[in-house]
């Protein structure tokens, strides 16, 4: 039976550490615009809120 340490050595040896990160870019693209869209919400929101209670920006 081998470790999880001789299976993460392989893998290193064989693959590089791009491995780790196969499918990143897909996965971040898909939640930017949601991302975005929420933190302008956001902001939008807070502004909003400190102009109807007299806050500073």
């Amino acid at each position: 039976a081998h470790s999880m340490a001789v299976m993460l050595e392989r893998t290193f040896k064989n693959e590089g550490y791009t491995w780790m990160f196969k499918g990143l870019t897909p996965a971040l693209i898909s939640r930017a615009p949601s991302t975005i869209i929420t933190f302008v919400t956001l902001e939008q929101l807070r502004r909003v809120y400190r102009h109807m209670y007299g806050l500073q920006e």
